[in-house]
Formats: C-alpha cells, sequence, structure tokens
C-alpha cells in the first residue's frame, strides 16, 4: 500500500498509474477483509468462524502478490516466479476455502459405526482407528479423553483444543456406554 500512495503522490501516468491504484486497492481490501475475519472470529468466540466457501482474505492476500510481482516485472523486466508461485496457491486456497475446511474437519471428526471407533490426530492425513472388540477403555476428564486399546496402544484428545467440545464429550459418552454394554 506504501508504495502505491508514494507513487500516486509522484504524478505517475499510464502503466505505473494503474499499477498504483491495484497496489492502493487490493491492500485496502485486504486490509478490510482482515478486520472482518478477527471481527467474525471474536464474535463466534471459535477459532475459526469463517464458513464460507471462499476466503476473501487469501483472494486479496493473492491480489496484493500479483500487483507486488507486476511491480517487480515493471520496474525491471524481472519476472520473479516464486512471488507468481505463492499468489497462485494462496488464489488457490482462496477460492477452495471451504473444501480445504470440510476436508480437514472429516479427517478429524470422531467416527463412531457399527465396526468401529475412530478421531482424526493432529496431522490430518492419520487416523486412530480400531474395531470396538479391540477397545479396552474410553476416559474423560475435563480438558482430555484417552482412548486405550486392548493391546495397551493409547490415543490423546486434546479436548481444550476442540471447538465443537460438547458434541465430542456426547460421542465418547455413546462410545463409553457402548464399551459398558458389551459382554
Amino acid at each position: 500500500m506504501y508504495a502505491g500512495v508514494e507513487a500516486l503522490g509522484g504524478r505517475v501516468t499510464g502503466t505505473a498509474l494503474a499499477l498504483a491504484i491495484t497496489e492502493v486497492v487490493t491492500s485496502g481490501l485486504l486490509l478490510f477483509s482482515v478486520v472482518r475475519e478477527f471481527r467474525e472470529v471474536r464474535r463466534a468466540q471459535v477459532a475459526h468462524a469463517h464458513a464460507g466457501n471462499v476466503s476473501w482474505g487469501e483472494i486479496w492476500a493473492a491480489s496484493v502478490l500479483m500487483a507486488e510481482w507486476w511491480e517487480r516485472w515493471h520496474e525491471g523486466h524481472h519476472r520473479s516466479r516464486p512471488i507468481l508461485l505463492v499468489a497462485l496457491v494462496t488464489l488457490m486456497l482462496g477460492l477452495n476455502h471451504g473444501r480445504v475446511v470440510r476436508f480437514v474437519q472429516r479427517r478429524r471428526a470422531l467416527t463412531l459405526t457399527d465396526e468401529h471407533f475412530s478421531v482424526g490426530k493432529r496431522l490430518f492425513w492419520s487416523r486412530f482407528r480400531v474395531r470396538w472388540a479391540q477397545l479396552a477403555d474410553i476416559s474423560v476428564t475435563p480438558s482430555e479423553a484417552r482412548v486405550r486399546t486392548v493391546a495397551g496402544a493409547m490415543h490423546r484428545i486434546d479436548l481444550a483444543d476442540l471447538d465443537n467440545v460438547d458434541e465430542v464429550r456426547a460421542g465418547l459418552e455413546v462410545a463409553r456406554q457402548r464399551l459398558t454394554r458389551r459382554p
């Protein structure tokens, strides 16, 4: 934004004027969207209040990066490929924000089926999955839950880290009751 404002103060024309306006507008829209998302998070009291399919903050960040790439090319005829790559990746993440969030939520979800108990680990590509017959115990404290298998493997769930702790506690209680009812 500063570079755009400085250029506008220097009475630029042509492409330099278009570049300066682009820098100021995209930077302003990025600041506006970041402030709006902070307000949403504070109002919702959750870590991830943005539930839409696109993230305007990421889209405007990509626009700022593209303006930076354009400025570098315009001033020195240097095409900075790393800036362009980061801008395109940021744009794709912004446009697919809802899909990414839903994917992570599915991977981290607590799943109780007739065959197994399953919960995602911190790394979104791994899961703790065990058949009911192999599950030995589920203990729940105010801050965490521990799931232990018959073989002694243990998985810890940090309940303080969850936005939907009440639903997870209810699911864990259903699982505990199922364990106590089995022969």
